[in-house]
């Protein structure tokens, strides 16, 4: 108690933060934690509420919402497309770590075809049934092998037919 007359800060029993000593009628001086923690816990109290009255905002100002989101895409284009691409990434199970990674270890090179980088970034393979990410390829090698992917059970049909042309011949 000394501490607090002094007006030193307490230390918030949740977080370890300073708090300060509370002079206001209603609590006496008994909150035992900081202004954020007691924010935090209202939040998660609240949570459905401010959902709800988010909503409604968003509803009544929509038209005003979607004039600053084109504003700052507008002024932060580089921004917004590296966003949209962590994004991408982060869809894929991946991060921007785990690509410059692989491309280093690719030599910034497609893995199938090895024809290097150009100005386009290379595309993330994703295995889709496990959602884990393989390699780096081009646009073109990833198209492929998603075609592959679809066509695999019916390759072997392709070669008989195929061969069956090649000893007519």
């Amino acid at each position: 108690m000394d501490n607090e007359k002094l007006g030193e800060a307490v230390p918030c029993e949740k977080c370890g933060r300073p708090r300060h000593h509370s002079t206001s009628r209603s609590n006496r001086g008994q909150l035992k934690t900081c202004t954020f923690c007691r924010q935090e816990r209202w939040r998660d109290a609240n949570r459905e509420k401010i959902s709800a009255t988010n909503k409604e905002h968003y509803k009544n100002n929509r038209e005003y919402h979607i004039k600053k989101a084109d504003e700052w895409r507008s002024n932060n284009l580089e921004r917004h497309r590296l966003l949209g691409w962590h994004a991408k990434l982060r869809r894929k199970g991946s991060t921007p770590e785990y690509y410059d990674a692989k491309l280093e270890e690719q030599h910034r090179a497609c893995a199938l075809c090895l024809r290097p980088m150009g100005k386009r970034r290379l595309d993330q393979d994703e295995d889709h049934k496990r959602k884990r990410p393989r390699g780096l390829l081009c646009n073109g090698c990833n198209r492929l092998v998603g075609q592959y992917e679809v066509l695999r059970p019916r390759i072997q049909i392709f070669e008989a037919y195929l061969l069956q042309y090649e000893k007519g011949e």
